[in-house]
């Protein structure tokens, strides 16, 4: 996982604290990556740059996309993906790795 992506995503999820990137972290938010949908997953990886570290708008991720699919459609799935990775940050298992302050 490229970090800067990490980073970008993980700022995003974390809204009252930071997480010390570490290989750790960067395994747990493969593996908490992995319970999302392969859409979802997908257009977070291609949103936040998970792999190149390149950031995209939500019009162009739905443009690198084999089907068409609309911006607002990109949109959607994005943050129902990030709904669920905010319950992992929270509460689950990226929680014990958010620093406060």
């Amino acid at each position: 996982m490229n970090e800067k992506g990490m980073r970008r995503l993980l700022d995003y999820l974390v809204v009252t604290g930071r997480i010390e990137l570490t290989d750790q972290v960067g395994r747990i938010l493969g593996e908490v990556l992995d319970g999302l949908t392969d859409k979802e997953r997908r257009l977070i990886v291609l949103r936040f740059g998970l792999e190149d570290g390149k950031y995209r708008t939500y019009d162009a991720v739905a443009k690198l996309l084999p089907s068409p699919v609309s911006r607002q459609r990109v949109e959607q799935l994005v943050n129902r993906g990030l709904r669920r990775l905010r319950y992992h940050t929270r509460q689950g298992r990226l929680k014990r790795f958010v620093q406060r302050g």
